[in-house]
């Protein structure tokens, strides 16, 4: 029996089908290549935004700066210092009569709050403090809770979405867009707009649905706090009033 030659595909196919042929080729390796990745899983934008927040608030020893607190027509304008986890201390510099020059303290042991307008100052035991106890009178600050808050939305899976990057105070910010439900203990329903420092994953500004709105018009991480900023000695003549947590 005669054997026939063998020749390559290619050269059995005038040339016009052998480009078909070709262009056949490419179209399925693209088409395979967008299937395989079509089934990649997608990566979890609230996963990665926890990530970048307990990375980036670990690093967080101090926070000290000026900002501002607005609701409505309202704005005070606040010095600011924290020394995690359980330090605060605000001083209103300007804002309507009532809230001139109030002094809220916060440490381990006491809270007060210095109202000049009533010459009053409350103090609270925080010895045992814990978030349940947030609404007494000088118990604690949102400002104190606001990082835990902001991720404790993230973590319960709240529809987030990246709008972008800003800078604020000087520093570099991812700004996000928090999808918050009825029903959030620390936000109402509806957008929550934040802009975390990129580097320290702390909240620089805030606008929630109410219109409250937080921002720093300066800051400074860890730099050294003198230890008596958490301190506070009521002046003479201010009466003293001190509430026991659950009271």
């Amino acid at each position: 029996m005669r054997r026939l030659a063998s020749f390559p595909l290619s050269a059995t196919l005038p040339c016009p089908l052998r480009l078909l042929h070709g262009a056949a080729f490419v179209l399925f390796t693209l088409l395979t290549l967008l299937t395989i990745g079509g089934c990649a899983p997608a990566r979890d934008p609230h996963a990665a935004l926890l990530r970048q927040l307990d990375d980036g608030l670990a690093r967080v020893e101090t926070v000290q700066g000026l900002l501002d607190i607005t609701q409505g027509p309202v704005t005070l304008n606040q010095e600011f210092w924290l020394q995690r986890p359980s330090f605060l201390r605000t001083e209103t510099e300007s804002g309507p009569g009532a809230f001139q020059g109030v002094i809220v303290a916060l440490n381990h042991r006491e809270g007060w709050v210095y109202s000049p307008a009533l010459n009053l100052v409350t103090v609270v035991d925080r010895s045992n403090y814990t978030p349940v106890l947030a609404g007494e009178a000088g118990a604690g600050s949102s400002l104190e809770r606001l990082p835990a808050d902001v991720r404790r939305a993230v973590e319960a899976g709240y529809p987030i979405h990246k709008a972008g990057n800003e800078t604020l105070a000087g520093r570099r910010t991812d700004h996000w867009e928090i999808s918050v439900p009825a029903g959030d203990a620390a936000f109402p329903a509806g957008p929550l707009h934040v802009w975390l420092d990129t580097k320290y994953a702390y909240p620089l500004a805030l606008r929630d649905a109410s219109g409250r709105e937080i921002r720093f018009r300066s800051v400074d991480f860890n730099a050294a706090i003198d230890p008596l900023v958490f301190e506070f000695v009521p002046p003479p003549g201010a009466l003293v009033q001190r509430v026991e947590p659950g009271d």
